[in-house]
């Protein structure tokens, strides 16, 4: 006998256009590819709540943060990663995401 655990649902996201401001063109594919990585993983180890679920996002405001000087596009894509789970997800400093009509 074991602890039954909930069946998961699989998630589709998928970003058209993710803004990065003031970075190196060199360094926006590693952050996309850390952004997408930190997704995967956050969503994998808590899913999303049900309200969220089966929302169509047309747009999302996932704030902005301070990024250190030389800090790395991985470490930087991670955090961005956070911040859209965080938005997604209604956590603390999400912000708002406007629904598709």
């Amino acid at each position: 006998m074991g602890v039954r655990q909930p069946m998961r649902r699989p998630v589709e996201l998928h970003i058209e256009e993710l803004v990065l401001v003031g970075f190196a063109p060199r360094d926006r594919l590693p952050i996309a590819e850390a952004v997408e990585r930190e997704l995967a993983r956050l969503l994998a180890s808590g899913g999303l709540p049900a309200t969220a679920r089966q929302a169509a996002v047309e747009q999302l405001d996932a704030g902005a943060f301070p990024v250190a000087r030389g800090a790395q596009p991985r470490a930087i894509g991670s955090r961005v990663g956070q911040s859209v789970f965080s938005a997604l997800t209604g956590g603390i400093g999400g912000r708002k995401a406007r629904a598709r009509k």
